[in-house]
């Protein structure tokens, strides 16, 4: 099975000004910015910000109790799967304690993961739920005022591991749509980029339709999905947020920090999250995205430093 690789590569993006005053106008070029001629010295600052990166993984959880997992007998996705199953309302089949198991037969195992301030995200190796990064962010000012932005996004939609056999196998996993783009005001830029990925293709229609063996859901998977804005001043400051999917764990890393910042996953929403792929099986690509779970603020510095032109 093929791996889609969200969105990536360099992005450059100026800021458009909609006033015309004697400092000039602002144009794209392939060098980068070209001014008009201001007659003056004009104070340049580059600030150049850390690099980020959010990983995503399925931790351990306790299924003693469905109930406590949002599972119950009068649940929304126990309901569909006996609707989808032709079984009676309060008749509650084995086979939701089954999937359950296989969903925690599949955690991942981040005791494995490398070094990623050295590795980038080659660290996680395929043991991961899918990962989103922003670096080579530079932000470019002209007197204070944001002029251009440039950065580099990338992501990986992650791997569906069979559950509890040993040496693990992964199939990739499906990515959805993603976006990224620049916003700007007088003092800042932000960089916004959503990205998008679900269980692979194999395992999302045996979840949905079963086989001889287990009971289908009736249930398509939800995209889990990372919402990243980063913000970046002409002062040096930083400010990242991640809104995250209410599933799976959520680790933040930023290159500035050697610590690792946690948003974790919540089992008591599990019911929630599979009920929120619908009951419609999409093709690849297609579907609902998972309910979300709040954010994640983290603040640090860029390197900034001045140059002065004279026009």
């Amino acid at each position: 099975m093929s791996h889609h690789p969200g969105q990536s590569g360099v992005h450059w993006q100026f800021r458009l000004l909609t006033v015309s005053v004697a400092v000039g106008a602002l144009t794209a070029c392939s060098g980068g910015v070209e001014q008009a001629n201001q007659n003056a010295t004009t104070a340049v600052r580059a600030c150049t910000g850390p690099k980020v990166t959010v990983v995503r993984w399925i931790a351990d959880f306790d299924t003693s109790s469905l109930d406590a997992l949002g599972l119950g007998v009068n649940s929304n996705a126990v309901n569909r799967m006996l609707q989808y199953n032709n079984y009676a309302q309060g008749a509650y089949p084995l086979g939701m304690s089954t999937w359950i198991d296989l969903l925690k037969g599949s955690r991942n195992d981040p005791s494995t993961w490398g070094n990623w301030w050295s590795q980038g995200e080659a660290a996680f190796g395929k043991e991961h739920r899918g990962w989103a990064s922003l670096s080579n962010v530079t932000l470019y000012c002209n007197n204070g005022s944001p002029v251009s932005v440039q950065w580099s996004p990338s992501a990986d939609p992650g791997y569906t591991p069979t559950p509890d056999i040993v040496p693990r196998v992964y199939s990739a996993a499906e990515a959805g749509p993603s976006s990224a783009y620049a916003t700007f005001t007088d003092y800042y830029a932000e960089l916004h980029y959503r990205t998008r990925g679900r269980i692979a293709t194999a395992e999302r229609q045996l979840a949905y339709y079963g086989n001889a063996l287990l009971l289908g859901m009736g249930l398509d998977a939800p995209f889990i999905w990372d919402d990243l804005t980063y913000r970046i001043t002409c002062g040096g400051d930083v400010t990242v947020t991640a809104n995250l999917s209410v599933f799976p764990q959520s680790y933040m890393y930023i290159a500035s920090s050697q610590a690792i910042y946690s948003q974790n996953q919540d089992p008591s929403k599990l019911g929630n999250f599979m009920f929120s792929g619908g009951t419609t099986y999409n093709p690849p690509g297609v579907g609902n995205d998972a309910p979300g779970t709040g954010t994640l603020t983290r603040y640090a510095v860029a390197s900034c430093s001045d140059q002065t032109v004279s026009d």
